[in-house]
């Protein structure tokens, strides 16, 4: 698949629409290829200009998505208009769905203590999304524990 990659500014970007994003995510799940997605905003692309291990880890994921409007418009101004703004709350909303239409499990991975669990226990909440497989956070990995759905909490 043609994952359209164009310079912007001091990076890259993926400029595809969600429907390509699931696309490719497909292919790897079929391929069991793992994959780093970035949904790069404005205040990221600055940082980009002074962090040299930040843009590593950028510019090697699979997929840098829009997570911002005034990216849009930047790139309208460039004449390389992205055709989609995809924000990261949004696509985690949408993978999930797409991943239960699937049959796909999720694994929640957090930085912060508290954060993966967080997110885990809203998108299993969700009516048509049972498909949260666990989640595990930084701490928790150091302690090498990693918790399944029914360790969910009621709230």
């Amino acid at each position: 698949m043609d994952l359209k990659r164009i310079s912007f500014l001091n990076t890259e970007i993926n400029n595809l629409n969600l429907s390509e994003i699931f696309t490719y995510l497909d292919e790897c799940i079929e391929n069991k290829k793992s994959m780093h997605l970035v949904s790069l905003n404005v205040d990221q692309v600055v940082k980009i200009e002074h962090d040299s291990e930040f843009k590593d880890i950028v510019m090697n994921s699979e997929l840098i998505i829009t997570d911002g409007t005034p990216i849009v418009w930047i790139s309208k101004l460039l004449g390389k208009p992205i055709v989609e703004k995809i924000p990261g709350p949004f696509l985690a909303e949408e993978l999930m769905r797409y991943s239960a239409n699937r049959r796909y499990s999720v694994f929640f991975l957090g930085a912060m203590d508290g954060v993966a669990e967080l997110a885990a226990c809203k998108m299993h909440k969700m009516e048509e999304i049972k498909t949260v497989a666990g989640f595990l956070s930084l701490i928790q990995l150091f302690c090498k524990q990693a918790a399944s759905p029914s360790q969910f909490s009621a709230t």
